[in-house]
């Protein structure tokens, strides 16, 4: 039997080198890229390698939404016995959080719309992503709470690369300044006399409506009659009630929702009717002198006269002022010595 020797080949071992799948959001920076072997013999481990392979992507912080390869090459690695196959992972980019907030705004009743403002968080790369602000409210929309919504403007086109959270804000109307003056139809009246009160309610710019609603006259502190509605922003009371003296008199304006209350008010003077007066009693005092009681319009003044004789060509002579008390009833007391002949009368001055 005749051997003849040959060869054994032994070629080297395939392992397999894969990239691992990545994700980042929108315009993040790419994460740092790794690997994982297979295919070891043998017991072998990791520990035959050497070196590191190359990963790379095609995708940047700036890249847009999308899947993205990361593509392994050999690099510096090496391992004894072992070849290498490579396969590429994935670099997934997802999308990126904008949020737009529309800030709070308030303005009065009938002012114009203040500059609508919010704020834009999360825009990534410089992208040229902007937004408008809009409200269903106008100059003379009524008092009340209204939304702000915002809108995106995207010249850019770079809208699909995030996913947006809109928060609308909140225009709110408050009640605007209004203005009430009272006025009489006759100050001093007479007792008896009807007066009437006219309060006008106007409106204290930047609001420039009529304010509607009533008003509440008041006298002397107390609620006269019920609330007068405004007609064009005009209400008017009348009475013939007042008492004699000095009163005061109040007009409210009642809130129509729209304006705030404001108020005015007036002193209203009425004066008595002063009747004529007469003499109603003379007594003669046991010092001599002389009272004569008189009767006339109570609280009214008057003057009491005297004269020695009722000769045409003598006058009256005032001898006192004085006040009517509350029953029209009045004194005055003479002096002079009884051996006189007096003449007595009162007259309103």
């Amino acid at each position: 039997m005749a051997f003849a020797e040959n060869t054994l080949d032994i070629t080297p071992a395939t392992l397999t080198v894969t990239a691992d799948p990545q994700s980042k959001v929108y315009g993040a920076t790419n994460p740092v890229f790794t690997a994982c072997c297979s295919g070891y013999g043998n017991g072998d481990t990791g520990n035959v390698l050497s070196g590191e392979p190359c990963l790379t992507s095609a995708a940047t912080d700036s890249s847009p939404v999308g899947a993205y390869a990361i593509t392994v090459a050999l690099g510096s690695l090496s391992a004894m016995n072992y070849g290498f196959s490579f396969v590429d992972g994935t670099l997934t980019i997802g999308q990126a959080t904008l949020m737009v907030t529309a800030d709070p705004q308030s303005k009065a009743y009938g002012a114009a719309n203040p500059v609508l403002t919010g704020t834009i968080i999360g825009i990534q790369n410089n992208d040229n992503i902007t937004a408008t602000y809009a409200t269903t409210a106008t100059q003379t929309s009524p008092v009340g709470l209204y939304p702000i919504t915002p809108t995106l403007v995207d010249p850019g086109e770079k809208l699909s690369n995030y996913i947006i959270n809109n928060a609308d804000g909140t225009l709110t109307i408050t009640e605007a300044d209004s203005d009430t003056t009272l006025t009489s139809s006759l100050n001093p009246s007479l007792s008896g006399s009807n007066v009437t009160w006219t309060a006008t309610v106007t409106s204290i710019g930047p609001a420039a409506t009529t304010p509607t609603g009533s008003v509440q006259f008041y006298t002397n502190g107390i609620s006269l009659s019920a609330p007068v509605a405004l007609s064009d922003g005009v209400g008017g009371l009348s009475t013939e009630a007042l008492p004699v003296g000095t009163n005061i008199v109040g007009a409210a304006y009642l809130s129509d929702g729209n304006y705030l209350g404001s108020s005015d008010s007036l002193v209203q003077v009425v004066d008595a009717i002063v009747q004529t007066p007469s003499a109603v009693h003379i007594e003669i005092n046991s010092d001599g002198s002389v009272t004569v009681s008189f009767l006339g319009t109570p609280g009214a003044q008057y003057l009491v006269q005297a004269r020695s004789d009722m000769a045409p060509a003598r006058g009256w002579d005032n001898v006192s002022t004085n006040i009517a008390g509350i029953d029209g009833q009045w004194t005055f007391k003479d002096a002079t010595p009884r051996n006189l002949i007096r003449f007595y009368r009162a007259i309103a001055p």
